[in-house]
């Protein structure tokens, strides 16, 4: 019973740091880049739209 419960609290911490980011990049974060912003021609002059 002991066993179980270790294997299932590491599956959590486990998929936890899937979560967060811990190896590598986080789930939410797939599909943005930054780095585009930094490269913009007329940066400044980028709005949101409404």
């Amino acid at each position: 019973m002991r066993i179980l419960f270790v294997l299932i609290v590491l599956a959590n911490v486990v998929m936890y740091g899937i979560g967060q980011g811990w190896f590598g990049l986080a789930p939410s974060e797939e599909g943005r880049d930054p780095g585009r912003f930094r490269t913009e021609l007329n940066a400044e002059r980028v709005t949101l739209g409404r």
